[in-house]
C-alpha cells in the first residue's frame, strides 16, 4: 500500500503540477526495496496515460478531477499491465487512496469504475480518424501525431510511437580515460551493442559495482555518444560546450581529446553546473573548466573567435526520448515548440561568433522535429553565410533502439 501511495503521490504531481518524474523518483524518500515497483508503476502509467483512461471513458459521462483520473488510471495500468495482482486487491488499495484525496468525495466513483473495468477485457481502440486511434493506442498528443505524419510519413510515425512505450536499453560508454572494452567486459555485466564506439548494453546492477562508481564507465544513451564522434574533436583544441549539463558529452570530448587542449563547458544554472563538475571529477578528465553563463548572452571573456569546435547541445522539445522521459507527452504543448524555437536561435547566433575561421560548429538537440532542427539550421545558413553545412543526421528511436537525436556539423569559412 505504501509503496503504490507514494506512485500515486508523484504521478499527481507530474500530472497535476507538471513536475518532472525522474527528479521525483529520485528524490523520492519510499523504502528502496519499493523503489522498482514505484518506478515501474509512475512510468508505466505515463507512457500510457492516454490509453489507460480511454479504458473507462465510456463507463462516465463527466471526466472527474484530474487527481481522480491518475488514480484510475494508475490503477487501470497495474490491472492491465502488471502481472500477479488482483483485482480486488487494486481495488482495495485504490479506494483507500481515493479517501484521502479531495475528502474522499470520488472514493464511490472510484470503486463503481475499477469494479467494471478491472473485471472486463482491455478495450479496443477502433476510431474513424487513424491519428486519433494512434494517438490513444499509444498516448501521444493527437497534435504531435500530424506533426510527425506530415514530416516522416505515416509508417516512421506509427513505428515511433509505439517504440517510445517500450523500456530503452540501459546504455553506457567505456571511459577511455580510465578503462577499456576488455575491463568492462571482463565483470559480466555488459553485452557489445557498438565495439567501435565503446558502447554496452548494460545490467541494472551496474549502478552498485565499482566500474560504475569508480567513472570507468558513464551512463549515456547510444546516439548520445554519436554526437562526440560526429563533433570530431582532436587533442589539443580549444572547444566550448555551450549547453554543457549534466556533463555527458563534455567528459567524452575530453577523452576523444586524450586529456589534452582545453574544454570550456558553460551552462545557466548553477545546480546544473555541480553536475557537471561532479562527473568531471569521477571521469578523470583533467581539461575541463566549468563557468555558469547564458548561452543567448555570453560574458566578454570568451566572445571572439578563437575556439576550433563549439558545440552547442541545444535545450530543445525531447521529442526524441519519450521512452525515458515520458512526462513529456502529458505536458508539451504546440506553443512551447515555437519558444524553443526563439531560444535555441538566439544561442546559435551568439555562440557562432566564438568559432574560429575553419572550425566547426556542431549543433545537436535530441528531438525530433524538423522546425527544431534541419529548418533551425538552413535559416541559421541564410543569416550566416560565413558558415556553411558539411554533414547532418537524424536518428530515430526505431532506427537503432537508441534515442532521436538531429546534429548538423557547419564550418566558419570567413
Amino acid at each position: 500500500m505504501i509503496a503504490r501511495e507514494e506512485a500515486y503521490h508523484i504521478l499527481t504531481q507530474v500530472v497535476v503540477h507538471k513536475q518532472y518524474a525522474n527528479l521525483l523518483l529520485k528524490n523520492c524518500k519510499g523504502d528502496p526495496v519499493d523503489m522498482p515497483l514505484i518506478t515501474r508503476i509512475v512510468y508505466g502509467t505515463l507512457q500510457h496515460f492516454r490509453f489507460l483512461e480511454y479504458q473507462w471513458a465510456d463507463l462516465i459521462s463527466k471526466r472527474p478531477p484530474e487527481e481522480i483520473v491518475v488514480l484510475i488510471n494508475m490503477s487501470v495500468y497495474q490491472r492491465y499491465m502488471m502481472d500477479k495482482i488482483p483485482p480486488y486487491a487494486i481495488i482495495n488499495e485504490a479506494v483507500s487512496i481515493a479517501k484521502k484525496v479531495l475528502k474522499g468525495q470520488y472514493a464511490g466513483l472510484v470503486n463503481a469504475i475499477l469494479r467494471q473495468v478491472l473485471t472486463r477485457h482491455s478495450r479496443p481502440v477502433i476510431l474513424e480518424n487513424k491519428a486519433e486511434q494512434l494517438a490513444i493506442e499509444t498516448s501521444h498528443p493527437v497534435w504531435l501525431v500530424h506533426m510527425w505524419r506530415k514530416q516522416l510519413g505515416e509508417e516512421a510515425t506509427e513505428i515511433i510511437c509505439h517504440k517510445n512505450n517500450l523500456t530503452p536499453p540501459l546504455y553506457v560508454r567505456v571511459n577511455t580515460l580510465k578503462s577499456d572494452l576488455d575491463e568492462a567486459l571482463s565483470t559480466g555485466l555488459f553485452t557489445v551493442s557498438d565495439e567501435k564506439l565503446g558502447s554496452l548494453i548494460a545490467d541494472p546492477k551496474i549502478v552498485k559495482h565499482d566500474i560504475f562508481t569508480s567513472g570507468k564507465v558513464i551512463i549515456q544513451d547510444e546516439n548520445s555518444q554519436r554526437v562526440c564522434v560526429f563533433a570530431d574533436v582532436k587533442p589539443n583544441e580549444i572547444v566550448m560546450d555551450v549547453c554543457s549539463a549534466p556533463g555527458t558529452k563534455t567528459v567524452q570530448l575530453a577523452a576523444m581529446m586524450q586529456n589534452k587542449g582545453k574544454i570550456l563547458a558553460l551552462d545557466v544554472h548553477p545546480h546544473r553546473i555541480k553536475l557537471v563538475d561532479q562527473l568531471v571529477e569521477k571521469s578523470g578528465a583533467t581539461i575541463i573548466s566549468t563557468l555558469v553563463a547564458d548561452a543567448t548572452n555570453l560574458p566578454q571573456s570568451i566572445k571572439g573567435s578563437i575556439f576550433d569546435t563549439v558545440l552547442i547541445d541545444a535545450p530543445c522539445s525531447g521529442l526524441g526520448v519519450l521512452r525515458r522521459k515520458p512526462d513529456i507527452k502529458m505536458t508539451i504543448m504546440p506553443s512551447d515548440l515555437d519558444q524553443i524555437q526563439k531560444l535555441q536561435e538566439s544561442i546559435l547566433n551568439e555562440s557562432s561568433a566564438c568559432v574560429k575561421v575553419g572550425g566547426k560548429l556542431i549543433y545537436v538537440t535530441c528531438t525530433i522535429n524538423k522546425k527544431e532542427n534541419q529548418q533551425q539550421i538552413s535559416s541559421f545558413l541564410l543569416a550566416h553565410p560565413q558558415f556553411e553545412l558539411v554533414e547532418e543526421q537524424q536518428y530515430l528511436p526505431h532506427q537503432n533502439d537508441a534515442d532521436g537525436f538531429y546534429m548538423a556539423k557547419l564550418i566558419r569559412v570567413s
